[in-house]
């Protein structure tokens, strides 16, 4: 029987399902006709759930003392509207009846269950939800079960549960794309491999696994269609054998495909208040702001670069090489009242370890600040150390934005929208030299520009 280990318990996310492990035996009512595939459970909730009605390959049980004949008919016409949808998304025809045990709410459940969750199936046909539950996720593992069987294949949790939830297509009311795309800008995305193999215990705190897996899975359908998730899924092992690519570089074209993902900002707001990051967003009034470039696209003009080999324009774009250390250009002088300085960039190839791209900022006294975009980290200079976090390394490359905001008593990062470090430290006063820096890497910048303090009070 199938089992999702009990740590997801701890999650405290409202997605969660998962399958029992199986009960002692317990004697079915004498006067109930039992199919043979039901399980324990099923056994010993049909002592209270003695209700029964049939509708077309779905068989529902309920309690006629906690759930009128309007809910089991409204309960009838959304499962089998299901059932339908599932038979159109998985191109394939159920074979045999499914049992649906129909409970008051989700406490009642609970309580006749002895589980925490808020629905879930078990062995091969029966599924377990509140009267007014609706959807597709646990009747999608009990479809799967009729998948065409791979010799020796293995299934494993993060494919299972990715396939039903995506089938379900939203949390919340928020698209599970959704989920996994504001995960992503928030830098709250894991790494799949060693996530999909240990889960759930390297989910990071407050994301669901369950979107992480869902959003995947459902790209995968997206791009290879579902015929072909089906073979995997049967035999997740073999990703290369079946989509003709690698499990990592599927998971490379999925996080590019997220980031470009568009997203209602309603579905923004909420997934971010989900992971406590509302106060971390970029203030509206410089997400609008007018910057003045610094760099016009065309040439570099009265800039100053370390190794002018190093620095081109191509095709519109700043293009920083260099595979040593440190080497940097500079803007010239700006007057004191700085405001802002925004720079959007990717990190297009380099050394998988050490490759970085840096923002200084050179006060004409005082010490210089550099935010630095490492592949394992982010580092704020800040007073005579740093300010780090591993949160905002920057392991793809995709396109990213980062806004320095100077404050009058501290300097903020942030990325793609959301606030990334800070040093409670303010630039010292007069003009500031503006610069960019590459290490082991090809990086290429599509703006750099700033904001004057004037500009940013309007």
């Amino acid at each position: 029987m199938r089992m999702l280990m009990s740590a997801l318990h701890a999650i405290r996310v409202p997605l969660v399902f998962f399958f029992l492990a199986r009960l002692q035996s317990v004697a079915a009512p004498p006067d109930v006709e039992m199919d043979a595939a039901l399980t324990d459970l099923d056994r010993q909730v049909l002592k209270q759930l003695s209700g029964k009605k049939e509708a077309g390959p779905l068989i529902l049980h309920f309690d006629p003392e906690s759930v009128t004949a309007d809910q089991v008919a409204a309960a009838a016409k959304a499962n089998q509207k299901a059932f339908k949808d599932l038979e159109k998304l998985l191109e394939m025809t159920y074979s045999g009846t499914i049992h649906i045990f129909l409970y008051r709410d989700v406490n009642d459940l609970k309580n006749q269950t002895g589980t925490d969750v808020v629905a879930l199936s078990t062995g091969t046909c029966s599924v377990h939800q509140a009267h007014d539950f609706s959807s597709v996720h646990e009747l999608c593992h009990i479809f799967a079960l009729q998948f065409p069987r791979a010799p020796e294949g293995v299934c494993d949790i993060f494919v299972y549960e990715g396939l039903a939830t995506v089938l379900a297509e939203t949390d919340e009311n928020v698209p599970i794309h959704s989920w996994a795309a504001v995960y992503a800008r928030a830098r709250r995305l894991p790494p799949l491999w060693e996530f999909r193999w240990r889960w759930p215990e390297k989910t990071p705190p407050n994301v669901h696994p369950y979107h992480v897996a869902g959003s995947f899975v459902g790209f995968l359908v997206e791009q290879f269609g579902i015929a072909k998730v089906k073979q995997w899924y049967v035999n997740a092992t073999e990703a290369e054998s079946v989509f003709g690519r690698s499990f990592p570089q599927l998971e490379g074209e999925w996080r590019d495909w997220l980031a470009k993902r568009k997203i209602e900002p309603a579905h923004e707001q909420h997934v971010l208040s989900k992971l406590g990051l509302l106060d971390a967003r970029l203030p509206e009034r410089l997400a609008q702001a007018k910057f003045k470039r610094i760099f016009d696209g065309k040439k570099l003009t009265g800039m100053e670069r370390q190794s002018p080999k190093c620095w081109e324009v191509r095709d519109g774009l700043l293009v920083g090489t260099h595979d040593g250390a440190w080497t940097d250009l500079r803007a010239p002088a700006r007057p004191s009242a700085v405001a802002s300085v925004r720079v959007r960039f990717r990190i297009v190839n380099g050394d998988p370890l050490k490759s970085a791209f840096k923002i200084t900022l050179e006060p004409k006294d005082g010490r210089a600040r550099e935010l630095i975009l490492a592949r394992w980290s982010a580092f704020l200079s800040c007073g005579e150390s740093y300010a780090a976090n591993p949160e905002g390394a920057v392991t793809d490359s995709s396109w990213h934005d980062v806004i320095l905001v100077f404050a009058k008593d501290r300097v903020v990062a942030y990325i793609d929208g959301l606030r990334l470090v800070e040093c409670q430290e303010p630039l010292p006063d007069g003009d500031l030299r503006i610069g960019l820096a590459i290490e082991r890497s090809t990086v290429e910048v599509s703006e750099f520009a700033w904001l004057p303090r004037e500009a940013a009070d309007d």
